[in-house]
């Protein structure tokens, strides 16, 4: 049972209940070269005993072919954000900004700038919010700084996929890569490394700023009949450029794998650009838990300011969700004040039930305030035990408090990047 959390690995999950009754996020952000994929900050969704948003998993063939080598291995077949139309480069391992468990709110941000020479940022924050013991939506906000092209994909579990919002357009012919190029044509190393393999295309080239695509669990999908009614359905609330779907083929040998996977992929572009992609992922089951959701006018630029969502939840329910990229003070509609990275104010009928602040110092609805001294802890290094085959020490001068009060939170040490320094606080003590 989870959530968990593996940064020497790169990977952790977010988890309500368990089993075919749970429903859970992953993030991976370990190897990805060697048999890894280039897939840094690639999430998945979980839901009633079904991978929703289903990696392509071990290629056909083990060796060098082309839909290994273009599609399946790629950046482009995975739910992360593409950069300039390549391929991220190969590293070990992202870099954890915080992993939080709180009560009916779990949450993680991590950060890998190096996958790509043109970014300056380039990381993922993503939030599991509880709506009952087992059941839980999840908040996606992925922020890139830097490049010229940016193109977020996710994809569902098969091909039976509604939206609202959208004006689609189909492509006669083609793929992805153009309208002349057929599927599986193998293109140059470089922009549109691998768009050969996404055909079937429909397009909005003016998409508005909040839109919704829901994929179905279809029969023979790993042993669903189509009676269970599983969805996972995306809202997306990015102004962007144009939101293409199209197909992607996964790997027909294995048992239980669909014959195509429905992609949607939301995409800008611009000199030097700076996106910040926001969504909501919802797992459901019949009916859906979330009402309906809207994305709160801010100050300032949506894609390199601060984020806030008002979740309307079935139960009655209202969620604001905050997110802010440096933890600058934001301000909603009057009547929340967040100063902070991260934060989540449950109401129903205007009062107040769940509050959640992460990294931060005050989060302020009406009269009711959650506040800390500090965002953080910080400090240097001063001195650490190389053996560390018992109990592993490292000596800082911050004034930490003592005892287990810190216990099951994370110490992140800045290094040489070549590997993550995070690690799982067991107890604090006073040395002089």
């Amino acid at each position: 049972l989870g959530p968990h959390h593996m940064p020497g690995y790169g990977f952790l999950t977010l988890e309500f209940g368990q089993r075919k009754t749970g429903t859970g996020l992953f993030m991976y952000y370990g190897r990805n070269g060697g048999h890894g994929h280039k897939d840094r900050l690639n999430i998945g969704l979980y839901g009633f005993g079904f991978d929703l948003t289903p990696d392509l998993g071990y290629p056909e063939f083990a060796t060098s072919w082309p839909q290994r080598n273009e599609f399946t291995d790629p950046t482009i077949s995975h739910n992360t954000v593409l950069v300039d139309q390549v391929p991220q480069s190969v590293n070990w391992v992202g870099h954890p900004r915080f992993f939080k468990v709180l009560p009916g709110f779990q949450c993680a941000e991590v950060e890998s700038s190096d996958v790509y020479a043109s970014t300056r940022d380039y990381r993922r924050t993503v939030a599991m919010i509880q709506v009952s013991d087992w059941l839980g939506y999840a908040l996606d906000v992925f922020r890139v700084e830097g490049g010229a092209d940016h193109m977020r994909g996710l994809h569902g579990p098969g091909v039976e996929v509604t939206t609202s919002g959208l004006k689609l357009t189909a492509q006669e012919t083609g793929t992805l890569a153009g309208p002349d190029i057929a599927f599986g044509t193998t293109l140059p190393v470089g922009p549109k490394y691998g768009y050969s393999w996404l055909g079937r295309i429909e397009y909005d080239n003016l998409p508005p700023d909040n839109w919704t695509a829901d994929w179905k669990v279809q029969a023979g999908y790993r042993g669903a009949t189509g009676a269970e009614d599983v969805h996972v359905r995306m809202w997306d609330f990015t102004p962007a450029d144009d939101v293409v779907l199209a197909d992607g083929e996964p790997p027909q040998n294995k048992a239980g794998n669909p014959r195509w996977l429905r992609y949607c992929l939301s995409h800008r572009a611009g000199e030097d650009l700076t996106s910040t992609f926001v969504s909501l992922l919802e797992p459901y089951q019949g009916e859906p838990i979330i009402d309906r959701a809207e994305r709160l006018p801010l100050p300032g630029d949506p894609h390199s300011g601060p984020v806030a969502l008002r979740v309307y939840l079935k139960s009655g329910a209202v969620d604001t969700l905050i997110y802010s990229p440096d933890g600058a003070a934001v301000t909603v509609d009057d009547t929340t004040f967040c100063q902070g990275r991260l934060a989540m104010v449950r109401t129903r009928d205007g009062a107040v039930e769940t509050m959640a602040l992460i990294a931060g110092t005050r989060l302020q609805y009406g009269d009711i305030i959650l506040s800390a001294p500090d965002a953080g802890h910080t400090g240097k290094v001063v001195r650490f035990d190389k053996d560390t085959l018992d109990d592993a020490r490292i000596w800082v001068d911050a004034d930490l408090p003592t005892g287990e009060t810190l216990a099951g939170q994370e110490i992140i040490i800045e290094n040489d990047r070549a590997r993550n320094a995070c690690y799982t606080i067991e107890r604090v003590e006073r040395d002089g």
